[in-house]
C-alpha cells in the first residue's frame, strides 16, 4: 500500500511540476533565466521539505497520518499558486518599466515570487518520501533497506508516468486549469487513503521511536561523507539529464510530447538504477566496489556518448519528435533507450545504495535519515544544473561538458571502488594505500578514456562539406547550438541543426515580410518585430519612415550572428540608431511593457514548439491588440509547411476571435515552403485605402533592390493578396481555439509531423493549400477591410493566384502548362514589372489566367 501511495503521489507531483513550469513561462517569459529561477525555486522547496519532513516523521507516532496531512498541505499550496501569479500578472504592467531598468531587482522579484508560489507546495512534496520511509520502520527501531529502495523506485516510476500525463491526458482532455484542479483532487484522495490506512494498520506498519511530548534530538548521522556523496550524486545526475536533453534536441523538434518522452525515459532509468542497487547490495562485503563500478561505467558511457550519439543518429540526422499516438517515434525512442536509459540506470545506483547504508543505524530514525539524505541530494540537483547550464556549457560546449561530467562520475566511481569515502566504506574496505593511489588511478582512467573517445572529434553542428558548405560561426549557449553556415551562394543560421533562423538565399522573401505590413499602414512611425533571427526581415523596416524600431529576440547568439555575419543583408540593423534590440521574451514584453506601436509583426517561427506556441494563443493576440495604437495593425506570419490544415484553422480561428477584420496574404509563390500572413486591424470599422498604399509603395520603390522585384510597381503588391476571413464561416466557428490553458497547436501538430496518410497528417502545402486559398479568395469583399479595392486591384489578385498555380504545375514538372499559365499572367502586368521579374517583356500569351 505504501508503494502504491508513493507511486501515485509522485505521478501527481511531476504532473504538477510540468504545469507549474508552463505557468511560470506565461508569467515571466520563456527565457533560460526565468526557467532556471522557476526550477530552482521548486527544488529549493523540495530540499527543505526533505529535511523538515524527515525531522517531523522521526517524531510522529503515526507517519501515515502525517503523510495524509502533507498531501492536504500540498493541495492547499497548489491551490494558492494561481492566485499569487495572477496577482503578479495584474500588477506587472505598472511595475515593468521600473523592473526593466533594474535587472537585479527584476531577478530578485522573479525569484521571490517563484519561491512564494511554488515553495510551499514543493515543501510538502519534499516531505512525502521521508515520511513514507518512516512508515517502513520496524518495531525495534530499524528499517527494511530493501523496502526503502523499493519505495524510492516506486517514487521514480510514478514520476516517469507523471511526466507523460500532462501532454497526453491533462492538456488535451481537460486543459491546464481543470487538469490542475484534478491534481488537487488527487492529493485529497491520496490524503484520505493514507489517513485510513494509517488508522487501520498502524500497529503493523510503524512504531513510536520518540514518545509524544519528548524533545527530539537532532541525529548525528548520516555522516558528512554520505551527505557529500549524495550532493555530488544529485548534481551529476540532473546535470547529465540536462546535457543529454540538449544533445537529443539536436535531432528532433522540442515539442511537449518529445520532451516528456526524454524525461520519462531518464526517470525510468533512475528507477531501474534503484533495482540494480538492490542486486548489488546483496554481497554486502563488495557492495561499495559494485556501486563504484556502476558509477565508473556511467562515467565512461557519458564520455563516449557524443560518439554513440553521432553513430546512432547517422551524423545527427533529424528525427520527428512524437508519433500520432503521442509516443516517441521509433528513431527518437531508439536513441533515448540506447543512451539515456543505460546512463541513467548506472548513475542512478548511488542514491539507493546510500539509502541502504543509512537505513539501519540505531542512532537515527529512518524518516530523519532519509530526509537529510534527500535534502543533500536535492541541493546538488539545484546547484549542479545551474552551474552546468550557465557556466560550463557556454565555455566548454556540449561535448566537452559531457566529457567533464563523465570525468567526475568516473573519478567518483574509482574512489568508491577503492573505499575512500568516509562513512560509506567499512574499515575492511578502506586502506591507506588506496588513499594514496586513488587520485593517480582516477586521473589515469580519465586521460585514457579521453584519449580513446576524444569528444572534439564529434562535429558541434551539422553541415555538409561535400556540398561546399562551411561553418562560419558557432555559439553554444543555454538555449542550444547556433551555427552560421555558408556555401558559395548564400549564408544562413541554424539552431540545433534543424531549425533555420533565416539566410541570404531568401533575402527578398524575408524583406517582403516587413514591407507588406508596413505598406498597408497609412503612416507608421513605430513598429515592433517579435523575433529577429538573421535580422533581414526587421532590417528591411529601416527603409520605411519609422522613428523607432523595436526588435525582440530570445536567443542572445542570434543577435551576435546578425551583427557579425548578416550586417549587409539586414542594413546593419543592430547598430542603427533607430533600432532598439531587446534580448528577452516577446510575449512578456508585449503584455507587460505598456508600450504602444503602429505596426507589430510576428516573425516566422515553428507554431507548435513549447514557448513559441504561446505566441499563437488567444491571450497573446489580445495583448498584441492592446499594444496597438489607434489605426494600428498586427501581422502574424505563418509557415504553412509546418502546419496541418487543422493547425492552420486553429490559428486562423483564434486570430479571428481577437481581430474580426482579418485578411490573408501570401509571402511568396513557393509551392513546398509557402509563408502566409494573417493581418488584423485594431479598429474593426477601418478600411484599407488602396491609393494611399500605392503612394507609399511609390515612395519606397527607389530604395529597393533586385531582391524585391514585385514591389517596384504598385500592381505587384496586390499579387500577394488572398482575401478576407469571414468570422461567420463554419470552418472557423468549428475550429478549436489555441489558449494558454489548452494549447492545441502544441498538443496536436507535432503528432502529425512527418506522418503519412490522409490530409489530416500532411503539411498545408501544394494543392491542399490551394483549396484553402481559393475558398478564402471567393469570399466577397463588401463590408470588409478590403471593401475599397477596385477592379484593377482585384484583377492583380487573380493574376497572383495564377502565378501560384503555375508554381504548383512546375513542382509537378508539368513545364509546358506551368510556363503557359505564368506567361499569360505576367503579360498582363506593367512592362516594368515584367522586366524586373523575368528580365524581359512578355508579349504573347495564349490564355487568360483562370482556375484549373
Amino acid at each position: 500500500m505504501l508503494y502504491l501511495l508513493i507511486f501515485a503521489s509522485s505521478a501527481v507531483e511531476l504532473a504538477y511540476q510540468v504545469l507549474w513550469m508552463r505557468r511560470f513561462t506565461l508569467a515571466f517569459g520563456a527565457t533560460s533565466t526565468a526557467g532556471a529561477i522557476s526550477l530552482a525555486a521548486i527544488f529549493l522547496g523540495l530540499g527543505l521539505g526533505n529535511a523538515v519532513g524527515g525531522a517531523w516523521a522521526s517524531k510522529s507516532p503515526r507517519p501515515l497520518r502525517l503523510f495524509a496531512c502533507m498531501e492536504v498541505g500540498l493541495a492547499l499550496g497548489a491551490a494558492l499558486l494561481e492566485p499569487i501569479l495572477g496577482l503578479y500578472d495584474r500588477l506587472a504592467p505598472g511595475l515593468y518599466p521600473t523592473l526593466v531598468a533594474s535587472p537585479a531587482t527584476f531577478f530578485a522579484l522573479q525569484a521571490s515570487l517563484c519561491f512564494v508560489a511554488a515553495g510551499l507546495p514543493a515543501f510538502f512534496m519534499g516531505g512525502l518520501l521521508p515520511v513514507a520511509g518512516q512508515a517502513l520502520t520496524l518495531p525495534r527501531g530499524t528499517s527494511r533497506p530493501a523496502g526503502l529502495r523499493g519505495l524510492y523506485a516506486a517514487s521514480l516510476g510514478g514520476a516517469s508516468l507523471g511526466t507523460m500525463l500532462v501532454p497526453t491526458v491533462l492538456l488535451p482532455h481537460l486543459g491546464a486549469a481543470i487538469g490542475h484542479a484534478v491534481l488537487i483532487g488527487a492529493n485529497l484522495a491520496l490524503a484520505l487513503g493514507a489517513w485510513r490506512i494509517g488508522g487501520a494498520r498502524q500497529a503493523d506498519l510503524t512504531a513510536s521511536p520518540v514518545p509524544v511530548g519528548t524533545r527530539a534530538q537532532w541525529p548525528r548521522a548520516p555522516s558528512a561523507g554520505i551527505l557529500s556523496v549524495a550532493f555530488v550524486s544529485g548534481a551529476a545526475t540532473i546535470s547529465l539529464e540536462v546535457l543529454w536533453a540538449r544533445m537529443l534536441s539536436m535531432i528532433h523538434e522540442n515539442s511537449a510530447g518529445s520532451f516528456a518522452v526524454v524525461l520519462s525515459v531518464f526517470l525510468l532509468g533512475l528507477a531501474l538504477g534503484a533495482g540494480l542497487a538492490r542486486l548489488l547490495a546483496r554481497p554486502q562485503r563488495r557492495a561499495n566496489q559494485l556501486a563504484g563500478a556502476a558509477w565508473l561505467a556511467a562515467g565512461v558511457l557519458t564520455m563516449v556518448s557524443p560518439h554513440l550519439f553521432e553513430v546512432a543518429t547517422a551524423g545527427m540526422a533529424y528525427l520527428p519528435g512524437v508519433s500520432e499516438s503521442g509516443v516517441a517515434t521509433r528513431g527518437l525512442l531508439f536513441v533515448a533507450l540506447a543512451i539515456l536509459l543505460p546512463g541513467a540506470t548506472l548513475s542512478g545506483v548511488l542514491l539507493p545504495f546510500l539509502l541502504e547504508r543509512v537505513a539501519g543505524r540505531g542512532s537515527l530514525t529512518t524518516g530523519s535519515a532519509l530526509g537529510r539524505l534527500l535534502a543533500a541530494n536535492t541541493a546538488g540537483a539545484v546547484l549542479g544544473p545551474l552551474v552546468t547550464a550557465f557556466m560550463i556549457l557556454p565555455h566548454l560546449g556540449l561535448w566537452w561538458s559531457l566529457a567533464l561530467l563523465g570525468a567526475v562520475l568516473l573519478s567518483g566511481g574509482v574512489a568508491m571502488t577503492l573505499g575512500l569515502f568516509p562513512g560509506i566504506a567499512s574499515g575492511t574496505e578502506r586502506s591507506s594505500r588506496a588513499a594514496w593511489t586513488s587520485p593517480g588511478i582516477a586521473i589515469a582512467s580519465v586521460c585514457l578514456v579521453l584519449w580513446l573517445a576524444n569528444p572534439g572529434d564529434v562535429p558541434r553542428a551539422r553541415w555538409n562539406p561535400k556540398r561546399g558548405e562551411r561553418l562560419v560561426g558557432l555559439v553554444e549557449g543555454v538555449h542550444g547550438t547556433l551555427a552560421v553556415i555558408e556555401d558559395d551562394r548564400s549564408r544562413w543560421i541554424t539552431f540545433n541543426n534543424h531549425y533555420t533562423l533565416g539566410g541570404t538565399a531568401s533575402t527578398g522573401d524575408e524583406r517582403q515580410q516587413a514591407h507588406l505590413p508596413l505598406l498597408l499602414h497609412p503612416a507608421p512611425r513605430t513598429a515592433a518585430f517579435l523575433g529577429m533571427g538573421s535580422g533581414i526581415t526587421a532590417g528591411a523596416a529601416l527603409l520605411h519612415p519609422l522613428e523607432r524600431l523595436t526588435v525582440l529576440e530570445i536567443l542572445p547568439g542570434a543577435v551576435i550572428a546578425a551583427r557579425d555575419y548578416f550586417a549587409h543583408a539586414n542594413y546593419n540593423l543592430v547598430n542603427d540608431p533607430r533600432a532598439e534590440i531587446l534580448v528577452g521574451d516577446a510575449r512578456a514584453f508585449i503584455g507587460k511593457s505598456g508600450r504602444k506601436f503602429d505596426v507589430i509583426v510576428g516573425d516566422l517561427v515553428t507554431p507548435w514548439r513549447p514557448g513559441e506556441s504561446l505566441l499563437f494563443s488567444q491571450e497573446h493576440f489580445r495583448a498584441v491588440k492592446e499594444a496597438l495604437q489607434p489605426g494600428g495593425l498586427y501581422c502574424q506570419w505563418l509557415p504553412s509547411f509546418q502546419l496541418t490544415a487543422a493547425g492552420f484553422d486553429i490559428v486562423a480561428a483564434t486570430f479571428l476571435d481577437v481581430f474580426p477584420n482579418t485578411t490573408l496574404w501570401r509571402g511568396d509563390f513557393l509551392p513546398d515552403q509557402p509563408a502566409l500572413a494573417l493581418i488584423g486591424t485594431r479598429d474593426n470599422d477601418s478600411r484599407l485605402d488602396p491609393q494611399a498604399v500605392e503612394a507609399r509603395l511609390l515612395e519606397l520603390a527607389p530604395r529597393l533592390d533586385h531582391t524585391n522585384p514585385y514591389l517596384l510597381d504598385p500592381e505587384g503588391l496586390w499579387l500577394f493578396l488572398v482575401g478576407p476571413l469571414d468570422p461567420g464561416d463554419l470552418r472557423w466557428r468549428s475550429a478549436r481555439r489555441n489558449r494558454d490553458s489548452r494549447p492545441w497547436l502544441e498538443i496536436l501538430t507535432p503528432l502529425t509531423q512527418g506522418s503519412p496518410g490522409d490530409e489530416k497528417h500532411v503539411p498545408l502545402v501544394g494543392y491542399l493549400l490551394d483549396r484553402t486559398l481559393e475558398a478564402i479568395r471567393s469570399h466577397p469583399l463588401t463590408g470588409t477591410w478590403l471593401g475599397k479595392l477596385g477592379p484593377r486591384e482585384l484583377r492583380d489578385r487573380d493574376l497572383g493566384a495564377a502565378l501560384w498555380r503555375a508554381s504548383l504545375l512546375a513542382q509537378e514538372k508539368n513545364w509546358e502548362a506551368s510556363e503557359r499559365l505564368a506567361r499569360s499572367a505576367l503579360a498582363q502586368l506593367p512592362e516594368k514589372l515584367q522586366i524586373a521579374i523575368t528580365g524581359q517583356v512578355i508579349k504573347d500569351f495564349t490564355e487568360a489566367p483562370q482556375a484549373r
